[in-house]
C-alpha cells in the first residue's frame, strides 16, 4: 500500500492552475483553478475515477437491439394486416414478431447500459486553516 502524504506548496497569492490524474486514465488529467489567497489554507481533492471494463454483453446487447427493434418493425406491420384481412397466419407470426422483438428490444437496452463505461467525477474542498493569520 502507497502512504499519502500532503503535498504543501509556497505560492505567491494568486490563482493557481493544478493539474490532478483520473484514475483508470493513465492518459487523462484534470485541471483546477484555485485562488490562493494572503492566509494559509487546505486544499483536498478527490481524484475522479473512470471504469472502462465493457466486453460481450455490450456487444449481445447491440446485437439485441438491432434485431429487437427490427422483430418489433415487423410485427407493427404484419399484426394489423393480419387482423385486417383474417389471415390467421399473419396475425400469430406478427404477435410473435411483436412480442419477442419487444422482449430482445428491453434485454439489449438493458444489456448496453448495465456494461458501459462510467466515469466519477472528483471533488474538492478548499478552506481555510483555522488560526491561520495573513503573512
Amino acid at each position: 500500500p502507497s502512504k499519502r502524504l500532503p503535498c504543501v506548496l509556497d505560492v505567491p497569492v494568486g490563482s493557481l492552475l493544478l493539474g490532478f490524474p483520473v484514475m483508470g486514465d493513465p492518459g487523462a488529467l484534470e485541471t483546477e483553478l484555485v485562488y490562493v489567497g494572503p492566509e494559509t489554507s487546505v486544499y483536498r481533492r478527490a481524484l475522479s475515477e473512470y471504469r472502462d471494463n465493457t466486453g460481450a454483453t455490450r456487444v449481445l446487447g447491440i446485437i439485441g437491439t438491432s434485431l429487437g427493434g427490427t422483430a418489433v418493425t415487423t410485427g407493427l406491420v404484419m399484426l394489423p394486416i393480419g387482423l385486417a384481412r383474417d389471415v390467421d397466419g399473419l396475425s400469430i407470426a406478427g404477435s410473435l414478431s411483436l412480442g419477442i422483438g419487444g422482449a430482445l428490444l428491453a434485454w439489449g437496452i438493458w444489456a448496453i447500459s448495465s456494461d458501459a463505461p462510467w466515469y466519477r467525477s472528483g471533488s474538492s474542498a478548499h478552506f481555510a486553516l483555522p488560526g491561520s493569520s495573513g503573512q
